[in-house]
This record gives C-alpha cells, sequence and structure tokens, in this order.
C-alpha cells in the first residue's frame, strides 16, 4: 500500500515517457471523432433535419441562401429549403411546421458558420449530413487538443481521464456534435487561441500571438459574444508582460490589429447593409432588453424571447423590409433596456450575481461532477502560467454574462477546452491526494 502513490506517479512517467504517447491527442481524435460520428448517425440520423424551432433552421436558411447566391439572408419560404423539414413533419406528428415567414437580409447571425452550411450545401447539394461531420470534427478536434494539452501539462494518465469526461461525461460535446449550431466551431477556434497565448506566454514569439488573434477573430465571426472578450484579452496581454510595458503594448497593438483585420470586411457589411453604424449587426442592441427590463428580472437574468412577449409589437409592421425591422427592434430595445437601467440601479447591479449563478451552476449531474473537478483543477494551476490564462479566460467570459444576460449554461460551451482541461487536472490531484491520505494511514499503522 505505501508504494501505492509512488507507483501511481512512476507509471504516470513511464506510460508518458513511451515514444507512442506524443501521438496520444492525434489518437484520441480519430477515436472520439468515430465516437460521436456513430453516436448521431444510430442515435438521431446523420441526414436528418434538426427541429424546425429555434436557432437551427436559421443558420440552415442563411447557409442554404448563401449557396444560392442570395446573400446573406433568411427565407422560410424557399420550396427547396422547406423540402426536408415538411417530409419530417409528414413522418412525425410531433415534428413542429416549419415557418413560412419570409425575411430577408440579415444582422442578426455572426456569418462563420453560415458560410460553413454554405460550403458544405455548394459541395453536396441540400443536406444535413455534411455540416454534422464538420461539427463532428471540430468537437473531435477539440478533444484532441484536450488530451494533447493534458499529456504536455500531466501526462498521459490525466490526459486519458481528460478524454473519457469529454465524451462519456460530458453531455454538451454530444449535444453540439450534432446540433446545427456554431458552438462545436466555436469551440474548436478558442481551444487553439489557448493554444496559442500558451505557447505565446512560454517563448514571447510574435507568431504564437498573431495565431491566437486569427483565432480569436474567427470567434468573433462565429458567435457575437466574442467581441465583448476584447477588453479583457487587451488586459490579459498586459499582464502576460507586464514586467515590460513596451513589450505588452506592442503585442496589444498586434492582437488588436490581427483581429480586426479578420472581422473588419463583416462590420463594414453590416454598417453598409443597415445605413447605420452599427459594426456587429443588430443582435446584441435587439436582445439588449432581454438582459435589463422587467423580464430579465422576473427570471433572473435568464434570456427570454422577448417576441413571445409581444415586445416589438408597436415598432413593427408587415409592411417593413427585414432590416427595417431589425433597425426598429434595436433602437427600441436600446432605448427601453437603458431607460429600465436608470429607472432600476439597484437591480441592475443584482442582476449581475443572478445572471453569473444562471450561467455557471449546474444543470445535471454530469455538469456538477466536471464543475467542481474544473474549479479544483483551475485551483491547482493557479501558479502556473497556463493556469493564469485560463482563470483570466473563464473571468472574462463572465464579464461577458454579466453585460448581457444567461444563456443557462449556453455560453460556456465554448469553453469546453479550458472547463476539461482543469477539470482533469482536478481529477488527477484528487486520486493523488486520496493516495497520500492512504499512505499516511498505512504509515501511521
Amino acid at each position: 500500500m505505501g508504494n501505492m502513490h509512488v507507483g501511481l506517479s512512476r507509471l504516470n512517467s513511464q506510460l508518458s515517457r513511451h515514444e507512442l504517447s506524443r501521438y496520444i491527442g492525434v489518437v484520441l481524435f480519430f477515436l472520439s471523432l468515430l465516437t460521436y460520428w456513430g453516436y448521431v448517425s444510430i442515435r438521431f440520423g446523420l441526414d436528418n433535419p434538426p427541429w424546425s424551432v429555434g436557432d437551427e433552421p436559421s443558420y440552415d436558411s442563411i447557409g442554404w441562401e448563401l449557396s444560392q447566391g442570395n446573400g446573406f439572408s433568411e427565407q422560410m419560404n424557399d420550396p427547396e429549403f422547406r423540402t426536408p423539414y415538411e417530409q419530417a413533419a409528414k413522418r412525425n406528428s410531433e415534428f413542429p411546421q416549419l415557418s413560412d415567414v419570409p425575411n430577408g437580409p440579415t444582422t442578426i447571425r455572426a456569418p462563420l458558420f453560415p458560410l460553413v452550411i454554405a460550403a458544405t450545401d455548394l459541395l453536396f447539394g441540400r443536406q444535413f449530413w455534411a455540416v454534422r461531420l464538420v461539427n463532428i470534427l471540430a468537437v473531435s478536434a477539440t478533444c484532441g487538443l484536450v488530451t494533447y494539452t493534458l499529456y504536455r501539462l500531466a501526462g498521459v494518465i490525466p490526459a486519458l481521464w481528460g478524454a473519457f469526461l469529454f465524451v462519456v461525461v460530458d453531455f454538451h460535446t454530444r449535444l453540439y456534435a450534432r446540433a446545427i449550431m456554431s458552438e462545436a466551431i466555436a469551440s474548436l477556434l478558442v481551444a487553439v487561441m489557448v493554444l496559442s497565448l500558451f505557447k505565446f506566454a512560454r517563448s514571447t514569439r510574435k507568431r504564437w500571438l498573431v495565431v491566437a488573434a486569427l483565432m480569436f477573430g474567427l470567434s468573433i465571426l462565429s458567435r457575437n459574444i466574442f467581441v465583448l472578450w476584447l477588453p479583457g484579452m487587451i488586459i490579459l496581454l498586459f499582464w502576460l508582460q507586464w514586467r515590460k510595458p513596451r513589450a505588452a503594448f506592442a503585442s496589444i497593438l498586434l492582437f488588436t490589429a490581427v483581429t480586426m483585420l479578420v472581422v473588419s470586411p463583416w462590420m463594414i457589411r453590416n454598417c453598409i447593409v443597415l445605413k447605420s453604424f452599427k459594426p456587429m449587426g443588430t443582435q446584441g442592441l435587439t436582445q439588449l432588453a432581454a438582459g435589463y427590463s422587467d423580464i430579465a428580472w422576473e427570471h433572473q437574468g435568464v434570456w427570454q424571447n422577448l417576441d413571445r412577449y409581444n415586445f416589438f409589437d408597436s415598432v413593427t409592421t408587415p409592411a417593413m423590409t427585414s432590416l427595417e425591422k431589425e433597425l426598429a427592434k434595436s433602437a427600441y430595445s436600446r432605448k427601453k433596456a437603458f431607460q429600465w437601467i436608470r429607472e432600476n440601479p439597484l437591480k441592475t447591479l443584482a442582476l449581475v450575481p443572478l445572471k453569473i449563478y444562471h450561467e455557471f451552476r449546474p444543470y445535471s449531474w454530469s455538469d456538477a461532477v466536471i464543475y467542481l473537478l474544473a474549479i479544483s483543477g483551475l485551483f491547482s494551476l493557479r501558479k502556473t502560467v497556463e493556469g493564469k490564462i485560463l482563470i483570466g479566460l473563464v473571468l472574462i467570459n463572465m464579464f461577458a454574462v454579466t453585460v448581457t444576460w444567461s444563456v443557462s449554461g449556453r455560453f460556456l460551451v465554448p469553453l469546453l477546452f479550458i472547463t476539461h482541461v482543469a477539470a482533469a487536472m482536478g481529477m488527477w490531484n484528487l486520486f493523488l491526494g486520496m493516495e497520500r491520505i492512504f499512505y499516511s494511514a498505512h504509515e501511521d499503522n
């Protein structure tokens, strides 16, 4: 018994020194790819349409319109687009009917994922299997990067535990591997960005900073909320080089410039089509009242669909174009949100911890296990530069939640890499700590 702790550490060291262990990330990428591919195919069907309400058909419609040369627009009344949804509704009486309201050009959605859908539609025609395969590849690549990072930080055994938590325990990875949503790609982009920041922090080589900035820019193009990370990213970069202020400011300028180079075409497009200075489009402003209003207060900062409350009925008419409606909604929501903030300063402050609570609290037993282990892992890594970067990014995401709204954990999905690296480290330290206790008890006896 006395050799148990030593044996586990020694076993981990021996396995980690093996020549093949350096390829563990690649191996786990392929294993997870086969797992997710089989799971989605058998459980749901790789080419079945998504549920016909919510974000999925919206992304699908924009991607289809792009592939047909109709620009970045949403048209639910296109017959060819509607066919698979209508066929699914005939097969399943519980499948809701797809909306047939024609929309038109839009600035609400971020562009990267619709462009991916458009590429698959151009290559393979009207389908769902190809875009699902892209998401499966993205989630599997994130798993591979998690195991690679854990191998570099602690060895083979923590890397294997990390893969187990990622693929088997965390249902989010399976959900977003099959969903026609942007989270899978965003998770991979964040993973590569974090690894690049690790490399930059250790070497201060600018090429890693450029890669991190490219990934951050693409992250903004995948999900609009990432633009709110920019102030925090600037602070994080300054902290990484605070002993060399000139180098820190140069890094900040380079990072910001590369990020803007990536996102500026999309920003310019939005300003042109809206004929207004709204570089990130209208989504954030349109939903601002969902984070600051009596509705937000009633639901403790958890996002609600304002349309269900007829919130915009007084400012939109059927005669308006899609872009006119977006502008009217964004202006009205912004006005009402700021009015509510002025009239309810104490409630506004009280919403901050409520939003954080509802976003970061566990919603299942697997969430509880992973989050508790992740907290332990972040604590154990707190004195390392990697740990400080991970903690900093969690705080940055927390800030983004506080100034917007909670979506009951969905804003945490792009942080899968961070969560699972931390959780596996927490699990590894838990096992080592238990062995130390058993070893001490054995020695006392």
